[in-house]
Order: C-alpha cells, then sequence, then structure tokens
C-alpha cells in the first residue's frame, strides 16, 4: 500500500473521528501528511462518530473511526510485537515502504521509530495507561480555545509534523552513517579489530558492533577539540581513562566509551 493509492485530482481526503482530540488521531494526521507531496492537499475532515460509512468519499483514508482497516475500536485481538496496534501503529505499518523510501531509511531506522516513538502512542490509546507525550498532548487539545476545534486539531498537528519530520530526518542519518560503517576497513590494535573512517565527519556509532571493539573516527583538523575519536563497542573500553589535555590526549572519559585524540599514536596508546 503506497499514499499515492489515496491521491486523486491532487487531493487525498482523510477522515477521522471528530470531537475531543488524542495523540492517536493527531500523529496519523500528521504521518499522512508529511508522506504526502508537498503539491498534494492534505483535506482532514473530523465527522460525528454517527456518521455511516456509505456516507464517506469512496477513496478517502479512513482511521480511528467506522471500525475500518486503519480503526482499532473492535474486538481484534491480534497483537504485533506484543501489542495491539491503534490506528498510528496500523498506518506506520501500512506505509512502511513509503516512509523509508521518502526519507531513505533502512529497517533499523524504521524499528527504531516505530519502538521509541509509535508503540507508546498505540499502548495509550488502547489501555488508558498514560506516557509524558499523550499527557502533554492530551493537555494542550483540552485547554485549547477550543478543544474539540478543526482549527486546534490542525494546529497541535502541525507541532506534531515538526516533531515527525524531525525524526525521520535523525534517522535517517543513523542509516548513512551505518551504510558509512559498513564500507570502513578495520585495523587491529592491541589484537582489538576496529573501523578506521579516515575522512573527516561525525558519525553515529551503534554500542554492539558484532566483532569490533570500536570505530576510530578522523573529526578533521581542531585539535582544541580533538582531531581523532574512539568510540568502543561491545561494552569494552579504553585502557586510559579519566584523562583531560594531557600530551597529545585531550579527553577520554572516566567510563572508558569515548575519548578524543590528536594524533593516531595517542589513539593507539589509549586503546
Amino acid at each position: 500500500m503506497k499514499i499515492s493509492d489515496f491521491i486523486e485530482n491532487n487531493k487525498i481526503i482523510c477522515v477521522t473521528h471528530g470531537g475531543i482530540m488524542h495523540a492517536d488521531d493527531l500523529c496519523s494526521a500528521a504521518l499522512i501528511s508529511v508522506l504526502t507531496p508537498k503539491e498534494v492537499e492534505v483535506n482532514i475532515i473530523r465527522i460525528s462518530r454517527d456518521i455511516k460509512a456509505e456516507d464517506i468519499p469512496s477513496n478517502a483514508l479512513v482511521f480511528d473511526v467506522l471500525n475500518g482497516e486503519f480503526d482499532h475500536h473492535d474486538s481484534d485481538p491480534t497483537k504485533v510485537d506484543g501489542r495491539k496496534l491503534a490506528s498510528f501503529g496500523k498506518l506506520f505499518r501500512a506505509f512502511k515502504e513509503d516512509i523509508k523510501e521518502i526519507y531513505n531509511l533502512d529497517e533499523e531506522a524504521w524499528k527504531n521509530i516505530d519502538q521509541n516513538f509509535v508503540k507508546y502512542i498505540d499502548h495509550t490509546d488502547n489501555t488508558g495507561e498514560m506516557n509524558p507525550y499523550n499527557y502533554m498532548t492530551n493537555c494542550i487539545s483540552r485547554v485549547a480555545i477550543d478543544p474539540v476545534g478543526d482549527e486546534t486539531f490542525k494546529a497541535i498537528m502541525g507541532t506534531i509534523i515538526i516533531q515527525l519530520t524531525a525524526m525521520f530526518r535523525f534517522e535517517a542519518q543513523g542509516a548513512k552513517d551505518r551504510r558509512i560503517l559498513a564500507s570502513l576497513p578495520k585495523v587491529v590494535i592491541k589484537n582489538k579489530v576496529f573501523l578506521y573512517k579516515s575522512e573527516p565527519g561525525y558519525i553515529q556509532v551503534p554500542q554492539n558492533l558484532e566483532g569490533i571493539s570500536g570505530v576510530i573516527i578522523c573529526m578533521g583538523e581542531d585539535s582544541t577539540q580533538g582531531i581523532f575519536m574512539v568510540k568502543m563497542t561491545n561494552g569494552e573500553t579504553l585502557s586510559k581513562k579519566s584523562l583531560r589535555n594531557e600530551g597529545d590526549v585531550v579527553f577520554t572519559h572516566p567510563n572508558g566509551f569515548m575519548g578524543k585524540m590528536n594524533t593516531f599514536s595517542a589513539v593507539c596508546d589509549c586503546i
């Protein structure tokens, strides 16, 4: 399924419930918006719950209402990854390939957003157990000048669009960095295997890299900040910790998981 399936005459019609708004329907509307091309109009229609399905435009994208594909107010016990999906989680999965393609995400990036954000919206909407994000969203919606109005919905949705876009961009950078990591050569120092990035520029390093003790990153030419950074992985640590401005060592963390040095020989010494 693709978002383009719902676009007709340069417009996408979205239908959800009116009245009090929740993080689930707000996030769902925001997700559709960030996946829709900018030149396409996104028309959000918030209806009363007594409207019948036959009264809805045939190609509308309906969510969180009318017991359709993207609703969850039924007795269906189906769970995915141990949780029942709310409308947001259902849409996030339905448009998975669009999300990955539009924002250049890999599978890990998509999962990070699902596990760190989407699942909490799903859980709260299905159980009533509050989390900070839902609490904040609910507070805003209820103290607005018109807490059930369409203008309030659009205003809050606008802030969520900014947040979702930031998540996708952040995770896209992580996906890009993982592709760089996969291409890096290996060096052996003190019988430990490291990846070595010789082109200047910071990259994100995951906590676990199979068979790799750490990553050596050439940061640039700023000796005050450190020309090299070492990030250790898999729980390994540098041999020299809690150093600051000692010779060519700019800094090593007290716990030893990272350090900054100005020469490659200092890197080897601290490893």
